[in-house]
């Protein structure tokens, strides 16, 4: 059977969760709630995403899958350069 945590995608995106968390750590107290915390969940959302696309056969739905899952990573790119810049 296959194993979604054999995929690099899969991989990636938790590698990018476990660094966002350790900075997440250290941030100062108004974008840790403000920014922080949005950022963490979307890419919880995005692994997730990119879980159920990686057991999905179904082309079209896997595609629209993975389109959903570049949108919210969009969104976290800009919050995170959002929380950098008002450091």
């Amino acid at each position: 059977m296959r194993n979604a945590q054999e995929s690099q995608l899969v991989q990636c995106l938790y590698k990018l969760l476990l660094a966002w968390h350790q900075n997440y750590e250290i941030m100062p107290k108004l974008n840790k709630f403000a920014i922080g915390e949005k950022v963490e969940n979307i890419i919880i959302d995005v692994l997730t995403a990119a879980t159920t696309a990686y057991y999905l056969s179904d082309c079209p739905q896997k595609k629209s899958t993975l389109i959903n899952a570049n949108i919210l990573l969009e969104n976290a790119k800009i919050r995170i350069r959002l929380a950098k810049d008002t450091k």
